[in-house]
């Protein structure tokens, strides 16, 4: 650890010469002073100057990201340092640090979202869109004291635009005509009494999407996207206000936006795809085709969509007295969806994925917060969370698939020497799985037979059900004790006690009726021994209490620079595998954190500059990670230990009255320091057999050595009534792994991307245009192994990947009335 740390500190010169980004909207400035205007974030429950929170933390305001373009959190991934949101056919993965939860129903995400104080864990729910916001905050490390629960990786706090007293509305329309996207965004806002105000908005947005299904002939992965949110602001007297908030969204997709991009030849040296269309060729089965190369065209064919629903309600109550403030946070929170997945991303026959789920979530939180500016200012509270997830999953095989052309080629391949006779049911059975005897003899014989039992999956169904219940109960505290006007300790504790129960069965049938009737023998092999598919009915329930806590000096070594050092740890819940085939995948651990953090919040040249720095160093045990098994399914576990370390900073200069410029730089060291029983990449399966590999040492996905971003935001009046603004994003970030068993094909190369805005303004209206991905980088998001393609059928491991939006120019016009 020493010499890591050594290795961290010699980079901290050369790391500090550039700004970093605390990506803000450029604020409007005083021109003769050249003054920054001043954040303000609610990161510890209070409103607070974003230099006098003692936390690394990012923020952004809500017209900065209309302006931008930025409608979700894969699209600030270039904006934050050490943050990342990857989106795939199989769900959202969300990153800081490194540190992020993997792809499994069951989990609660290690980076929470809240949305305006509401608890947002799970995974589909990333896929919210971001609009008519007064800011985005991301608080890196662990936030387990003040915010709700599981947050042991940072948290994303989002805060909605609240009702106006005075009317006011905005009309924006952005047309990006490359791949037909087309978004529109209304807001109006004010007062309906004296005391009662309101405010509606309305984002309507679709894609044609940037794939082409050769297929189909679709473009692909077409979207329309609807929420409406109404806000209601009542204040019937100055020391008590209620804010209620009712939000749907509805987005629908056609297509998924993935494809399978290439790999590893098999030993005959024929490409994955190769080796399938000699497949077919040699057996007469149609069973498709497929590219296999990364050029943005798709053969999938099993119609693929998505329909999502979410609904928000949440009622927040203010009410102030003497020496506290009491507020009530209420909020019910529920989505559900129903999808059609080509698990393969191939023009192939062979995994069609059908699935739905359904969430309820509603949570309880009542603060008390001191008034602030006392020798102690405190904040105390009480939490209480329930929900409910229902998650079924059905995986249906008819006849001439990938899986039939394989046990034909088998049948071929089986000397008549042997006696076996392939239509006799006698003959076949007792080869399924693994025949000692017969593999000793002769094991080209064994693989063949077993090949051959792959018919067996024809006219099959598994069907697989998860439903799951938690309820949390926390307390919690924090005070910060202003010894003198230089020097403050802050102290915070949260206890959680958290229930769970599941139950999970899984079901294989046989569907050549039309009906469901019950797998025959050989079915029930071959789903066994092939894909480890394995019909069960299990059920668990856990019941963990922890306590969190931090520890906080705040020094103000000059009236310039304030430094801090903390300490703190978190934790997150075990729970229950909601996707594995096999009864022995049921239950996962909790995992812990403890981290150290010293940082400083500077300001430059009387107020014209900011610059902040954080160095931090988190151990965490028995770390929750999710791994494809290069089958059908992800298997859940917990890695021994990992470490993640590094130095993040961010500031913001005003070079002239109309120039400003804000930046960003991070250095990330991370790596699982045990880990000794993770999957394999299917080429070292294939390649050595070995199941389980052991990652100790190496790094984990989404965790970039570099990250750096810098814009230059210009502006100045062209007349009385028009002013010019012009707006650059540069973002950098170096090699990265983006898929689970670290295979290095799907080792990401460093990439600069390009962003760019011109824009007419003037008070009541705005005309744009905005430039994405300027440099066009052909970069991937996110990565997994292709479906059987490293199986010793095949022999050639192959990836499907999903590859960040090509360059696209979109034209804004906004209208405020």
């Amino acid at each position: 650890m020493k010499s890591d740390m050594k290795k961290i500190n010699k980079n901290i010169l050369s790391v500090s010469i550039a700004s970093a980004m605390a990506v803000a909207s450029a604020p409007q400035v005083l021109a003769e002073d050249l003054l920054l205007e001043e954040i303000v974030v609610t990161a510890q429950k209070r409103a607070q100057s974003l230099q006098d929170v003692p936390i690394s933390i990012s923020a952004m305001d809500g017209e900065k990201m209309s302006e931008v373009g930025i409608s979700n959190l894969e699209d600030m991934s270039a904006y934050v340092p050490n943050f990342q949101q990857a989106n795939s056919p199989l769900g959202q993965i969300i990153s800081i640090r490194g540190i992020s939860s993997g792809i499994n129903q069951g989990f609660e995400q290690s980076v929470v979202q809240y949305f305006d104080d509401i608890a947002m864990g799970r995974g589909p729910m990333a896929r919210t869109p971001l609009f008519d916001l007064e800011r985005v905050e991301i608080l890196r490390g662990p936030q387990n004291v003040l915010f709700g629960k599981n947050s042991i990786g940072g948290a994303i706090s989002v805060t909605t635009a609240k009702p106006t007293d005075e009317f006011e509305g905005s009309v924006q329309v952005d047309y990006e005509p490359t791949f037909g996207r087309n978004e529109v965004q209304a807001v109006v806002s004010g007062g309906l009494t004296d005391d009662l105000y309101a405010r509606l908005a309305v984002r309507s947005a679709s894609d044609d999407g940037y794939y082409e299904n050769t297929t189909t002939g679709d473009d692909e992965q077409q979207k329309e996207e609807l929420t409406a949110r109404l806000t209601l602001a009542w204040e019937p007297a100055d020391d008590l206000s209620a804010t209620l908030k009712l939000e749907h969204s509805s987005f629908d997709f056609e297509g998924m936006g993935s494809e399978l991009i290439g790999g590893y030849d098999s030993a005959a040296g024929a490409s994955y795809t190769e080796a399938l269309d000699a497949l077919a060729a040699s057996t007469g089965l149609d069973i498709g085709e497929g590219e296999g190369t990364s050029n943005l065209e798709r053969q999938t064919s099993f119609g693929e969509h998505s329909d999502n629903e979410s609904n928000q309600i949440v009622l927040t109550v203010n009410k102030d007295y003497d020496n506290f403030t009491l507020t009530s946070v209420t909020g019910y929170i529920g989505y559900e969806y129903e999808e059609l997945t080509d698990g393969d991303m191939t023009g192939y026959d062979m995994l069609e994925i059908h699935s739905n789920e359904e969430f309820d979530q509603f949570s309880q939180e009542i603060r008390f917060t001191s008034p602030g500016g006392e020798t102690v200012d405190w904040i105390a509270g009480a939490y209480f969370q329930t929900w409910d997830l229902d998650y079924g999953q059905e995986v249906p095989s008819g006849e001439d698939n990938v899986f039939s052309a394989i046990s034909a080629q088998a049948a071929l391949g089986i000397p008549a020497a042997t006696g076996f006779d392939p239509s006799n049911p006698a003959n076949v059975y007792p080869y399924y799985g693994v025949n000692p005897l017969l593999v000793a003899a002769n094991p080209a014989i064994a693989s063949g037979l077993f090949a051959y039992s792959l018919v067996e999956g024809e006219n099959t169904s598994s069907l697989r059900n998860y439903k799951g219940t938690s309820d949390t109960y926390s307390v919690f505290g924090q005070a910060t004790w202003n010894y003198s006007e230089e020097l403050r300790f802050t102290f915070g504790a949260r206890y959680t006690l958290e229930e769970k129960d599941a139950e999970r069965d899984l079901a294989i049938y046989d569907i050549s009726g039309g009906g469901y009737a019950p797998a025959s023998a050989g079915a029930l092999a071959m789903q066994s021994t092939v894909f480890g598919t394995q019909p069960h009915a299990v059920e668990g329930d856990r019941r963990e209490e922890s306590v969190t806590g931090s520890a906080i000096v705040e020094w103000d070594a000059t009236a310039e620079m304030m430094v801090y050092a903390s300490v703190s740890n978190g934790f997150k819940a075990g729970g229950f595998d909601a996707r594995a085939s096999s009864p022995d995948n049921f239950e996962y651990e909790d995992e812990s954190v403890i981290t150290y953090e010293i940082g400083t919040k500077t300001e430059l040249m009387g107020g014209r500059g900011e610059l902040n720095a954080a160095l931090f160093y988190s151990d965490y045990s028995d770390l929750q990670v999710s791994q494809f098994d290069g089958s059908v399914s992800f298997a859940v576990g917990n890695a021994a230990a990992a470490v993640s370390q590094g130095i993040e900073l961010d500031g913001r200069f005003m070079i002239t009255p109309e120039l400003m410029l804000i930046g960003s730089m991070a250095y990330l060291d991370f790596s699982f320091e045990e880990y000794e029983d993770g999957a394999c990449p299917s080429k070292v399966t294939l390649d050595t057999s070995a199941i389980s590999c052991d990652y100790s040492g190496k790094p984990a996905t989404f965790a970039p050595e570099w990250t750096a971003s810098i814009t230059l935001d210009y502006q100045r009046p062209l007349s009385d009534l028009i002013n010019l603004r012009m707006t650059m994003d540069t973002s950098y970030r170096s090699e990265q792994y983006i898929e689970a068993t670290l295979d290095p094909y799907l080792l990401q190369d460093s990439e600069t991307n390009f962003n760019a805005r011109i824009a007419l303004e003037s008070e009541q209206w705005m005309v744009a245009l905005v430039g994405k991905n300027l440099t066009d980088n052909d970069s991937y998001s996110y990565g997994y192994s292709a479906p059987l393609s490293g199986s010793s059928f095949i022999g050639a491991p192959s990836f499907i990947g999903h590859q960040v939006r090509p360059r696209s120019y979109t034209i804004q016009v906004k209208y405020n009335f």
